[in-house]
């Protein structure tokens, strides 16, 4: 029998894996949160700050833990934006556990080409 201890609902605070991409006109940050359902996913742009916030919860049904090995938690994640990306054009995706975010380049940073008058 497993200790009162291990069976209690407790809430973890999550700090998740993250890849940050560059291709040439945009940026791309995947976010790993495995078990979040997508209508509990936040992004917040405040300022400088993107915040993200993905909560993971328990179904509640008809048994009763004896053993769990698997918590309530919540992903919780923040990263400072450089002027170089334009907030406004921010795209965001979720699929299988992965939040996939599209930071567009502003195009005052992009390569352009002066043609001679």
């Amino acid at each position: 029998m497993a200790n009162k201890e291990q069976t209690q609902d407790t809430t973890r605070q999550l700090s998740p894996a993250a890849n940050f991409l560059e291709r040439e006109n945009d940026y791309g940050l995947e976010i790993e949160m495995p078990g979040v359902d997508r209508a509990n996913i936040e992004i917040n742009i405040q300022g400088r700050e993107l915040e993200i916030v993905g909560e993971k919860t328990l179904v509640p049904n008809a048994w009763r833990p004896v053993s769990r090995e698997t918590c309530h938690c919540v992903y919780r994640r923040s990263f400072t934006l450089g002027d170089e990306i334009d907030r406004a054009a921010i795209k965001a995706r979720y699929d299988n556990g992965v939040l996939y975010l599209t930071l567009p380049k502003s195009s005052a940073v992009l390569p352009r080409k002066i043609e001679i008058g």
